[in-house]
C-alpha cells in the first residue's frame, strides 16, 4: 500500500485555516463581537461625540477636527478648549490632549467617521484595526499564541469588504504601527478558535471605548462648549 505523502508545511496551514474559519460567517462573527461587547456595557454606536467650542476668531468656515479623547473628564477637557480659544482666537489649540498620538490612530477617526451612520461598518472598522496593527503592518509582530495569518485572513477580507470603497488598498499604510489608541496584551490569551478571537477582539474593543471615544470638534463664533453623541 502506497504511503500517503505527508503534508508541506504550506498545506499544513491552508488546513488549518479551513478548520478555522469552517462554519463562520462575517454576520456570525458580527453577533458573537456585540454579544460580548454588550456583556460590558458598551455599545459601539453611535461612535463619535461632538464636541463645539467657541472660538471668536472663527469661523464658519473654520474646518472640524477628529480626535482621540479619554472617556473620563470629557468637561474639563472642553472646558480647556475654551478656554485657549478665549486667548488664543484662531489658533490650533488643544485638540488632541494625548500629545503623542499617531499617524495611524487618526486614519482609523477619519474611516469611522466615513462609516459612522452604519454599525456594521464601525464595527468592521473596528475589527479590521485590530488585525491590521498584528498582521498586516510592516512592523507587525504576530502574537505567539494566535494562529497564522492565514487562519484570520478571511476575517479580515469579510471586514474590508464590509467597509472599504471598492478598489482601495489600503486601510492604513503599511508604516503605521499602532492603529488604535489602546491594544490589549496578547502575550496573556492563546487564541485556537475564531470564537475565541471574536470574544478577544471584542473584549479590546470593549476596553478601547470605556477608557477612549472619537470626537469631533466643531467650531462656533458664538456658542457655548457643548456635547452630544452622534
Amino acid at each position: 500500500m502506497k504511503t500517503p505523502r505527508p503534508e508541506t508545511p504550506r498545506e499544513r496551514l491552508l488546513r488549518e485555516a479551513r478548520d478555522f474559519s469552517d462554519g463562520w460567517t462575517w454576520s456570525r462573527f458580527l453577533s458573537d463581537w456585540r454579544e460580548r461587547l454588550s456583556d460590558f456595557g458598551v455599545d459601539a454606536t453611535p461612535i463619535f461625540r461632538e464636541v463645539i467650542v467657541r472660538d471668536p476668531a472663527n469661523s464658519s468656515h473654520r474646518e472640524s477636527a477628529l480626535s482621540w479623547w479619554p472617556a473620563k473628564g470629557f468637561d474639563e477637557l472642553r472646558a480647556r478648549i475654551h478656554q485657549h480659544f478665549e486667548h488664543y482666537p484662531g489658533t490650533v489649540g488643544p485638540v488632541h490632549p494625548q500629545q503623542n498620538m499617531r499617524r495611524g490612530e487618526l486614519d482609523t477617526l477619519t474611516h469611522l467617521w466615513t462609516v459612522k451612520d452604519a454599525p456594521d461598518k464601525v464595527a468592521a472598522v473596528l475589527i479590521s484595526a485590530s488585525l491590521f496593527s498584528r498582521f498586516e503592518s510592516r512592523r507587525a509582530l504576530k502574537p505567539e499564541r494566535w494562529p497564522h495569518w492565514l487562519s484570520v485572513e478571511s476575517l479580515q477580507e469579510w471586514a474590508y469588504a464590509c467597509w472599504r470603497e471598492p478598489g482601495t488598498q489600503w486601510g492604513w499604510h503599511y508604516a503605521c504601527t499602532s492603529v488604535l489608541p489602546y491594544e490589549s496584551p496578547d502575550y496573556i490569551y492563546t487564541i485556537d478558535s475564531m470564537a475565541a478571537l471574536a470574544r478577544y477582539i471584542a473584549e479590546e474593543h470593549a476596553a478601547l471605548l470605556l477608557q477612549y471615544r472619537p470626537v469631533i470638534i466643531n467650531y462656533m463664533a458664538d456658542s457655548k462648549p457643548t456635547l452630544r453623541a452622534i
